[in-house]
């Protein structure tokens, strides 16, 4: 186990941090649960009410940023950046800053961030570090079942 004087160390000569991906995870009402991460496959049609892949009503997202980087490293004050777009009007309907921690022992720091009123409509994530490493996510949310 490194020490804080050590990981600190070791930080600032390391590579810098990189968003490795972003996961993202409906929120289920009826049981406090979350789904399993979305991906371009799932069917996200009226979840509002439990429809497509929604195995229950949602409106909130649990969005997992995973940050990888020299294992049991510490950079202080970086943070990471998680702005959500509308996709119909371009909008930022969110922007939430978080501090990345000290990395585990496999080089992992995962950093949530909470989305509330994600009913049906699309969104674009984009997770950004210092130095502009960034990594994008589109979230198919929709009023209509694209799939029949």
């Amino acid at each position: 186990m490194l020490s804080g004087v050590q990981a600190f160390a070791i930080a600032q000569g390391a590579p810098p941090l990189q968003v490795d991906r972003i996961d993202a995870r409906l929120f289920y009402h009826h049981s406090g649960t979350v789904s399993e991460p979305i991906s371009e496959r799932t069917a996200l049609w009226n979840t509002i009410i439990g429809a497509g892949d929604a195995k229950e009503p949602s409106t909130s997202l649990l969005v997992d940023v995973i940050v990888k980087g020299v294992p049991g490293s510490y950079k202080p004050k970086v943070m990471v950046r998680l702005t959500t777009t509308s996709e119909q009007t371009g909008k930022v309907v969110s922007q939430q800053t978080k501090e990345v921690g000290v990395l585990s022992a496999e080089g992992e720091y995962h950093v949530g961030f909470w989305l509330t009123n994600t009913g049906c409509e699309p969104l674009h994530l984009t997770a950004r570090l210092p130095g502009g490493n960034e990594r994008k996510v589109h979230i198919r949310l929709s009023a209509e079942n694209e799939h029949v």
